[in-house]
């Protein structure tokens, strides 16, 4: 997804967002860290997270891969942001959801488990109209060499279609393919998050008369031999 503007004058709250970012990476309180930094923000506004560079800092600590303080801190903060500032951050948090999908494989479980809550977080946070613009990240965790990722996306997907069935009906040509080659993974687990993604996405195209073949699709999608009984 595309980088967000990082051109916003300063603010009185700054200085206080950027030592806060950094204590996001230290050891102590880290959940205690990222409500006080969401907090400050929605109090204050959601561009002094651009202004404070608290936006590239949470990335950066996302991307840090000796420092799983950093990057547990990074997730703390972003769901925290998610859940108390609301839907005024989305554009400037949603560019991090690749790097939210990836850590989901994380080798630490703390980190693991902040990936799931910022994932179910900004799952939560984005807007209906904004489906479009995060399926290309969604197709390539589908694709990672991780299956954390890969279901991940997945599940994500069909989050996707229960909420917003329109807007993801009107991108069933980009997403039948992408899912279809999630179908061929060879771990089980991401099979089935393939399938219900897929089911839940057939069921936005609202035809009833497709409704009772959607399980044998999904099957032949997955079954290749079985396309002349399908036929």
């Amino acid at each position: 997804m595309a980088a967000v503007a990082t051109t916003v004058p300063a603010t009185g709250n700054s200085a206080k967002l950027a030592e806060l970012s950094k204590q996001l990476s230290a050891e102590g309180d880290r959940a205690a860290v990222a409500q006080e930094l969401a907090g400050l923000v929605k109090t204050g506004s959601v561009q002094e997270l651009v202004a404070a560079g608290a936006i590239e800092a949470i990335s950066a600590a996302l991307g840090d891969g000796k420092n799983t303080n950093a990057r547990e801190g990074g997730l703390l903060a972003l769901a925290a942001l998610c859940a108390d500032v609301g839907r005024s951050a989305e554009p400037y948090l949603m560019p991090l959801l690749g790097q939210v999908l990836t850590l989901l494989a994380d080798k630490q479980a703390p980190v693991r488990a902040a990936a799931a809550a910022a994932q179910s977080a900004l799952e939560r946070l984005m807007c209906p109209h904004g489906v479009a613009a995060v399926l290309p990240t969604l197709f390539e965790g589908m694709l990672a060499q991780k299956w954390q990722t890969n279901e991940g996306a997945c599940r994500m997907l069909q989050a996707l279609a229960e909420r917003c069935p329109s807007q993801v009906a009107v991108c069933m040509p980009e997403i039948v393919p992408k899912v279809t080659e999630a179908l061929g993974n060879a771990r089980q687990g991401v099979k089935d998050a393939a399938a219900a993604a897929m089911t839940a996405c057939m069921q936005c195209v609202n035809n009833k008369d497709l409704e009772q073949f959607i399980p044998m699709l999904i099957d032949t999608m997955q079954n290749p031999i079985k396309v002349p009984d399908c036929v």
